[in-house]
């Protein structure tokens, strides 16, 4: 009995070394190359898209009534490595499917930042994009833009109006949030008070073990 357990044991530690080896070569392959798919084709049969593993996992695919591909990217805001796997998979995708146009949360009409790179050589571009991205001041396709030769069209999607309604809807939420934070600390305890006091003792323990971390 023993002995038919140390070979199960065995074959399953097989199994598990290769599974994780094709992964690692999975991984390891590259990614350029002539895609395998034009574009036109991606757009009739969505499944056919390659991602770029390293920098970005594919969730959904849906297929459309119409032969437009959208690839709908989702992102950290404002996060250093979310930023840059954003600028990877947009440098991937475009160098292997030759797309150039990107549209962006957060701006209206074009955003692209390709004239202003004529004002300073490539090498500090270089070093001035990475500072402004590490500090949050330009987005992953913005980084993209400054330092790479794609011919990238940046096109902000926000309706400006609503966009900077939402603004000052949520500047408003800030000024009340201290209020609103003290008033639901007095629900709280208000409603804490009534359980001591109308709760059995066995539904009170059980709301307790609920709520403890």
């Amino acid at each position: 009995m023993l002995r038919k357990n140390t070979l199960y044991i065995k074959i399953n530690a097989l199994i598990l070394v290769a599974v994780f080896l094709f992964s690692d070569l999975a991984h390891a392959a590259p990614w350029e190359g002539k895609a395998p798919y034009a574009p036109s084709d991606i757009a009739s049969h969505p499944t056919l898209f390659e991602v770029p593993l390293d920098h970005a996992v594919l969730k959904e695919v849906h297929q459309g009534s119409k032969d437009v591909f959208i690839i709908h990217i989702q992102d950290a805001h404002a996060n250093l490595s979310g930023q840059q796997n954003l600028a990877h998979t947009l440098d991937a995708i475009m160098s292997r499917y030759h797309v150039s146009l990107v549209l962006s949360e957060g701006g209206s009409q074009d955003c692209s930042l390709t004239a202003v790179k004529k004002i300073a050589p490539a090498e500090v571009w270089q070093r001035l994009a990475k500072s402004y991205l590490m500090q949050g001041k330009i987005t992953g396709e913005e980084y993209l833009n400054l330092v790479s030769d794609h011919p990238m069209k940046i096109v902000g999607i926000e309706d400006l109006g609503l966009y900077l309604k939402s603004v000052q809807n949520y500047a408003e939420l800030t000024e009340r949030r201290e209020r609103t934070l003290n008033y639901l600390k007095t629900v709280r305890y208000g409603i804490s008070k009534l359980k001591r006091k109308f709760y059995p003792p066995e539904l009170l323990e059980r709301t307790r073990q609920l709520v403890a971390p």
